[in-house]
């Protein structure tokens, strides 16, 4: 090879080379970008999605398996997970109950401190007031709120058969959900609280859940109107408005442990809001349970 066409070969090369090197130091870093915002000094918050223990029957889905949370088995495993739950040291716990029942709660905890109540079979008593009995807690905190309803201004099924949209209806998901339903309504009658509850609150089925509220009729719309998707907002908002309750609790100190027991149904809805909020520190309540 000739030593010109060499040269101009090795040139070719140290030039590619030099930009490569000053495009990774031109390169934007992540980590000393968003220092400002993510080292801020914080609150944490724990978010414990469950199934409901005595059932009431509200879900769409309706419940055809119970759970025996007084017998000896089940209330050696409510132990057990309370003693997962300490570790998180909460400052203050939170429960799925709306404001006007706050009344109720502080009479009836005040009761259970005393002695005189003993918890009832729901997961607020079980878990929520035996959580914060063992922190020493002088009271509990409703955190649930009603959805504001979207008004929808058209008729959706006039819109989809004016705009030929019948194929969007859903035949596939909503069936195989409500199996994927039933077969974890089977699992919690025979498995162990904490593995049923680690499984609950497993990343891959919380993005999994999410996606029912994604399928189907949210996808009709025309003409400006898009009936399915507000008639969906009102789940998002009655999540938005628990959210905003969760951080008003966190934010009386920067040193608050907020921990929360929901229904699982809001788990995934609050861990993507509480892990995007520059205002606390999510804590994964996987990762006390796995």
């Amino acid at each position: 090879m000739k030593p010109k066409l060499i040269n101009c070969i090795l040139i070719i090369l140290s030039i590619g080379l030099i930009e490569c090197s000053i495009g990774q130091q031109n390169k934007p870093e992540f980590d000393a970008l968003s220092a400002p915002i993510k080292n801020q000094k914080k609150s944490k918050v724990m978010i414990l999605g469950t199934f409901h223990f005595n059932d009431g029957g509200y879900d769409a889905y309706q419940s055809k398996f119970s759970v025996d949370i007084s017998s000896d088995k089940r209330q050696q495993e409510v132990s057990e997970l309370l003693q997962i739950l300490v570790k998180f040291k909460p400052t203050k716990v939170a429960i799925e109950s709306m404001p006007e029942w706050q009344a109720f709660h502080d009479s009836l905890y005040s009761e259970f401190l005393n002695n005189r109540y003993q918890p009832g079979k729901n997961e607020i008593f079980q878990v929520s007031y035996r959580l914060a009995k063992m922190m020493n807690h002088s009271k509990l905190y409703t955190i649930d709120a009603p959805s504001r309803e979207y008004k929808i201004e058209i008729d959706e099924d006039s819109l989809v058969q004016a705009n030929h949209q019948e194929k969007y209806a859903d035949t596939i998901y909503s069936k195989l959900f409500f199996a994927l339903y039933a077969k974890e309504d089977s699992l919690k009658s025979i498995l162990p609280l904490k593995t049923m509850l680690a499984y609950t609150n497993n990343t891959e089925r919380l993005s999994l859940g999410l996606g029912h509220y994604l399928i189907g009729n949210i996808k009709v719309g025309a003409d400006g109107y898009y009936p399915g998707a507000d008639g969906a907002t009102a789940w998002w908002n009655r999540n938005l408005r628990i959210f905003s309750n969760i951080l008003q609790l966190a934010s009386e100190s920067d040193d608050e442990r907020i921990f929360v027991l929901v229904g699982a149904g809001h788990l995934q809805i609050l861990r993507v809001l509480a892990m995007s909020c520059p205002e606390i520190e999510f804590v994964d309540a996987y990762d006390y349970l796995k």
